[in-house]
């Protein structure tokens, strides 16, 4: 029994060292991590962006690991202790022997503050993960608005940007300016090829539709279908030449109906007429009718 007490306090004896061992190398490697750590955070200070925002979680983050990891090191050392405590009070030696052997399985004194370095780390985790959440949460926003201007001013540029091929082929410098010209009340029902006329109009309708409401991809995608529908009516032209009023044919016409009514008011009345340039008595009463 004696011998077999004696084999299992030299394994957990074995194992103390061992833990020992891992938990120094554990803390040399924290204690540069939170310098290179420090380092840095003071670097992100100065010059503060995105990347180096996400660097810095990550080593944050590693930092904490190693905390916890040698918190766990240090429970595991503690159950030892007390497994070696309670084999050595099961041996045969003497009660001072026993207490002094007790008192040196005793873990070192420093790592009673270890647990509260741990908890403190840990509230530290939780504030800095709430922190950097909000600032990554708010850089997302401030990224999607820009994503969202920059998708709306492309679409734009389909829309009323200049556009090469137009002018080339049409002379007008936008698709707006196209389309407007293609579906004016004055030329829309001459044109050759109305079917495209037809499509054109219900396209251009979606695709404003779309921009208004902010789906731009798909709102870009009709204008370029309408772009396609206007340069096919405006290339098969007029089916035949329209109508153009005569604007000076209209006024002539007009100053001949009135001559000719003036006329016809002097016929009917030309007996008054005469009697007008007679002379006729002051006073008298000429009607016309």
């Amino acid at each position: 029994m004696e011998v077999k007490t004696s084999t299992t306090l030299i394994q957990i004896l074995t194992k103390m060292k061992s833990e020992l061992g891992a938990m120094n190398q554990q803390a040399t490697a924290l204690s540069k991590d939170i310098l290179d750590m420090s380092a840095y955070e003071n670097s992100f200070y100065n010059n503060p962006d995105t990347l180096s925002l996400e660097t810095l979680k990550s080593k944050f983050d590693n930092v904490f690991n190693e905390i916890s990891e040698l918190d766990r090191q240090k429970t595991e050392l503690v159950i030892n202790s007390d497994k070696l405590k309670q084999g050595i009070a099961q041996t045969s030696l003497a009660i001072e022997t026993k207490k002094s052997l007790g008192g040196l399985a005793n873990p070192p004194l420093e790592l009673a503050y270890l647990s509260s370095i741990s908890a403190s780390s840990t509230n530290l985790e939780e504030s800095l993960s709430n922190a950097f959440d909000d600032t990554i949460a708010r850089s997302q926003t401030l990224a999607d608005g820009l994503d969202t201007r920059i998708r709306r001013n492309n679409a734009y540029q389909v829309f009323y940007g200049q556009d090469n091929e137009i002018i080339d082929k049409t002379g007008y410098s936008s698709l707006s300016l196209l389309v407007e010209y293609v579906l004016a009340e004055e030329n829309e029902e001459y044109w050759e090829n109305l079917e495209q006329v037809s499509e054109l109009r219900e396209n251009w309708q979606k695709a404003m539709a779309y921009f208004k409401n902010g789906n731009f991809e798909t709102a870009t995608s009709f204008a370029a279908k309408s772009k396609k529908n206007a340069l096919a009516v405006y290339q098969d032209g007029f089916k035949e030449e329209k109508p153009v009023i005569n604007t000076d044919l209209i006024i002539t016409a007009g100053v001949l109906i009135i001559a000719f009514l003036i006329i016809i008011v002097i016929l009917r009345n030309r007996g008054k007429f005469a009697s007008l340039v007679s002379g006729s008595t002051e006073g008298e009463k000429i009607d016309f009718k």
